[in-house]
């Protein structure tokens, strides 16, 4: 009897515990990923993010998480648009880029810039970010013009990313 009981004991147990997954796409939502922009110094505007975890589809593991991600529009020198910086940190949680996904270009990040309904004023692709160590915090900090808009028309911000294979750091 008690070989049989521990016989299903184990396979029981076997069942119903699955290994982590080792690979995965990055979830394209993010809770919070549309911020409002607040009006800063001069005619300066900006949105924050509170510390935000990219996940892997499907319920799957945090792969990283972002800390401390701000982005600023100011008016730019010229005269035409915008100025935008964004900084922040990105901290992988045992996750790297897939190396050769789509040629090992890495996690692309966007904010689209929007009005209060939603409708979108300017895309701005912040750049592509690659990660080869599972814990090693990577600062962020991107720079661009956009020529076409105006830092007084975007209400809010949303974080958005492109498709990504993650995969298990060495």
């Amino acid at each position: 009897m008690r070989g049989i009981l521990t016989t299903v004991v184990l396979f029981l147990g076997s069942c119903c515990c699955t290994a982590p997954r080792t690979e995965g796409f990055a979830d394209l939502k993010f809770e919070g990923s549309r911020q409002p922009m607040t009006h800063g110094e001069g005619d300066s505007v900006s949105a924050s993010w509170s510390p935000t975890n990219l996940m892997m589809v499907e319920s799957g593991p945090t792969l990283a998480t972002f800390e401390n991600l701000r982005v600023i529009l100011q008016p730019d020198p010229s005269g035409n648009g915008s100025k935008v910086t964004l900084t922040g940190t990105l901290r992988p949680k045992g996750y790297c880029t897939s190396p050769t996904w789509q040629g090992g270009i890495g996690q692309v990040i966007q904010i689209f810039f929007e009005k209060p309904d939603n409708s979108l004023l300017a895309p701005w692709t912040v750049g592509a970010l690659k990660t080869g160590s599972g814990g090693v915090p990577l600062p962020l900090s991107f720079t661009s013009s956009l020529p076409t808009l105006s830092p007084a028309l975007a209400a809010q911000a949303e974080l958005v990313i492109q498709a990504c294979l993650w995969t298990k750091c060495p």
